[in-house]
């Protein structure tokens, strides 16, 4: 059946079914479809203002074109349907259901009153701009390109809905709901989202400049590439929340908590980070020239392959820090605490090291030559194969750190604290090391010629196969090492303590002993030596 450029202005259908019927350029202003069913029905460029449906079903309708402004739909349902730019502004949806309809490119602008449930509908291109559509349920909603602007949306659910390219400028998003909504691209330009829940939203390329984002959940959301103005997230919940290539220039988060969350390839030139907990955040290959975390507690952050030149870590307290492949250059470490952080292999900058401490870092192969490190805290710290030629420790506490293979020709230990220090094959050729607390440390293979150990204390150490050509121990206190192998040409023990100590395979003709302690020493047993020197016949051919 075809009813085609008819009037039908209040017209009744009480009851009828108008299965495949198809009506066209028809005019039914206040039609009244009541209890009607219409299996296949296709309504084209009709003019229905004041439209009622109420009990109706449609079922696979093709609804193209059409005017239902200020319509009332009462118990009204349609399924498994396409409504395409048609115009519903000023009506009452309220009694409307639907099954996997799609309303592509429709205008429920101004007044209309939609459902209290709109969970898993289908919108394309379609206008709410200024409707009431607070307290409304619009879960797992498809509502990409679709307009929302000056909507109220108070209090609203948007619940893994997705509104990509959507246009919310202006809309009041206060208390909604739009927790793991896809927002990627839309514009929230001047929103009012305070106290929203946007937690594992992804706002990838939004456009949130002017929005108000008070209390508002944040918690895992992605920002990739958003648009935005810093200052509107400090009082956000922002915990998890991940921000690629954002523009961060001179922004200030001091005091919030950034727990997780990640600023990838972001821009934080001179930004703040004053006082702020920083566990698991990650910077990735983000450029933080003279940034501050002045105070700031910073647990496993992430700093690969980021540029922190001249970046201010005074006060702060760093554990776990991850710096692969990232810029170091004058940074301050004023009053740092550093807990088990690796800058192996870096181009380590210690100028700006001020006070600070280094607990059981590491800093295998790093260069630094000629360092200013005198009075620091390197508790633990590891420096295996490291170049600390020149290098002024004097009056640090390295206890139990670590200089395997290490370059310390020149450098001063003078008056550090080294107790169980390991040394072994490590350069001090040179180096001073008056006064210096060694007990129980190890530097078996060293090179130390012409070191100066007078004053130190050295109680347990070992030296086997040491190099000690020209090296002095006046006075320094050597009970209970072990010097076995050592070799002491021209080595100067005046007045030293060795009490106790081994020196076995020691050539003690070689050295000067000018009163030197030599209660209880072990010399060389020389059966031992002739056993460990002993070489087996070669094998007859």
């Amino acid at each position: 059946r075809s009813i085609l450029g008819c009037t039908l202005d209040g017209a009744v259908f009480d009851e009828c079914r108008l299965d495949h019927t198809a009506i066209v350029t028809t005019t039914a202003a206040g039609l009244r479809l009541i209890r009607c069913t219409c299996d296949t029905l296709a309504l084209n460029a009709c003019q229905c203002p004041g439209l009622v449906l109420s009990g109706t079903t449609i079922r696979r309708g093709m609804i193209e074109g059409c005017d239902f402004g200020e319509g009332v739909f009462l118990d009204a349902r349609l399924e498994d349907s396409s409504v395409g730019d048609c115009r519903f502004s000023g009506g009452d949806l309220a009694g409307l259901t639907q099954e996997k309809t799609m309303f592509a490119g429709c205008d429920f602008s101004g007044a209309t009153v939609l459902p209290a449930t709109c969970d898993d509908w289908w919108l394309s291109r379609c206008d709410f701009t200024g409707c009431d559509l607070s307290r409304r349920s619009f879960r797992r909603l498809v509502g990409g390109d679709s307009i929302f602007a000056r909507a109220s949306l108070r209090s609203a659910v948007f619940a893994q809905a997705n509104l990509g390219k959507g246009v919310l400028t202006d809309a009041d998003l206060t208390g909604a709901d739009l927790s793991n909504a896809d927002l990627r691209a839309a514009d929230l330009t001047r929103a009012r989202c305070d106290g929203a829940n946007l937690a594992g939203c992804l706002l990838g390329e939004a456009m949130l400049t002017g929005a108000s984002l008070e209390r508002t959940s944040l918690v895992g959301a992605s920002l990739a590439k958003a648009t935005f103005e810093p200052a509107t997230l400090r009082r956000a919940d922002l915990s998890r929340t991940r921000y690629e290539e954002a523009d961060f220039t001179a922004a200030d988060f001091s005091g919030l908590d950034l727990t997780a969350m990640a600023f990838v390839r972001c821009r934080l030139d001179g930004a703040r980070f004053d006082g702020c907990r920083l566990g698991q955040t990650v910077f990735e290959g983000s450029s933080l020239t003279g940034a501050s975390f002045a105070s700031a507690v910073l647990d496993h952050p992430v700093f690969t392959g980021a540029d922190l030149a001249r970046a201010n870590f005074s006060d702060a307290t760093l554990e776990w820090g991850d710096f692969r492949g990232a810029t170091l250059t004058g940074i301050v470490w004023r009053r740092t605490r550093l807990h088990r952080t690796s800058f192996d292999g870096l181009p380590f900058d210690p100028t700006g090291i001020d006070a600070a401490v280094f607990d059981t870092c590491t800093f295998r192969g790093v260069a630094l030559a000629g360092a200013k490190l005198a009075g620091l805290d390197l508790h633990g710290s590891v420096f295996a194969g490291a170049d600390l030629s020149g290098a002024d420790l004097s009056d640090s506490n390295l206890a139990h750190a670590s200089f395997p293979n290490a370059n310390l020709a020149g450098a001063s230990l003078a008056r550090a604290t080294a107790e169980g220090c390991l040394l072994d094959a490590a350069d001090l050729t040179g180096a001073d090391c008056r006064g210096a607390v060694l007990c129980g440390a190890s530097l078996a293979g060293s090179r130390c010629g012409r070191a100066d150990f007078s004053d130190a204390l050295l109680t347990a150490t070992t030296w086997e196969a040491a190099e000690l050509t020209g090296t002095t121990f006046a006075r320094a206190k050597l009970d209970h090492a072990s010097l076995v192998h050592a070799m002491v040409s021209a080595t100067t023990f005046d007045r030293a303590d060795l009490s106790h100590a081994n020196l076995h395979g020691l050539d003690e003709t070689q050295a000067t002993w000018t009163g030197a302690v030599l209660a209880h020493v072990r010399r060389t047993d020389r059966d031992l030596l002739d056993a460990e020197r002993w070489m087996p016949p070669p094998l007859e051919s």
